[in-house]
């Protein structure tokens, strides 16, 4: 990770060198956490898991230096959050399209799958919207 010619360099958008907002991202910890069982992610986990709000969610992270958390609640950040979190526990979320799968929605239906792991009903032929619809279904299709 280099920024303006420097490993680990934190620098604002003008390009200031600004080292007391170097922080541990709390998504960035627990996604690597929700990937790989090591002891480095493990103390990344255990660095960020208590930086949360019961009402607002995670706060973005934890500054290098010791002063404490980054006070700033964001979608993006609680999102990455909630999909590492839903990966740690069920694994593979979405899986690419090879010719013969189907879009996420429609995946595993028919199956008791979707049931077993919460998955929303798929929507029905009639409720689809053209945006949608798979990439390779034709007008005559729909």
């Amino acid at each position: 990770m280099f920024s303006d010619g420097y490993p680990w360099n934190t620098v604002t958008p003008r390009g200031d060198y600004v080292p007391d907002h170097a922080a541990v991202a709390a998504k960035a910890a627990l996604g690597l956490w929700a990937l790989w069982d090591t002891e480095y992610t493990d103390v990344l986990y255990e660095a960020i898991i208590e930086l949360y709000d019961p009402e607002k969610g995670m706060f973005e992270g934890l500054y290098e230096r010791g002063q404490g958390r980054v006070e700033i609640f964001t979608a993006n950040n609680n999102g990455i959050i909630l999909t590492s979190l839903l990966h740690k526990v069920q694994g593979k979320i979405l899986t690419g399209y090879h010719g013969d799968t189907e879009v996420w929605y429609t995946a595993f239906r028919d199956q008791d799958v979707r049931e077993r792991r919460q998955y929303p009903d798929p929507p029905q032929r009639d409720d689809w919207l053209p945006a949608l619809r798979h990439s390779i279904q034709t007008e005559e299709d729909f």
